[in-house]
């Protein structure tokens, strides 16, 4: 990714708005996976989008 920066959408698919924009390295919450898309929640906020699975790496905590 060339982008310092990931769009978190209002549902799966990039027709979808944009609800906010993440920073690279942002811890999320993961949800769901609908299709090619993950539903995710922000950590130290509410906000819950999606984020295309390409941009996401799992890590056990």
């Amino acid at each position: 990714m060339t982008s310092k920066t990931l769009n978190l959408r209002e549902g799966p698919g990039s027709e979808y708005d944009i609800i906010t924009t993440l920073p690279l390295h942002k811890e999320l919450i993961y949800l769901a996976m609908i299709g090619d898309w993950v539903k995710v929640k922000s950590r130290n906020e509410e906000t819950t989008g999606f984020v295309h699975y390409k941009y996401v790496v799992v890590v056990d905590k």
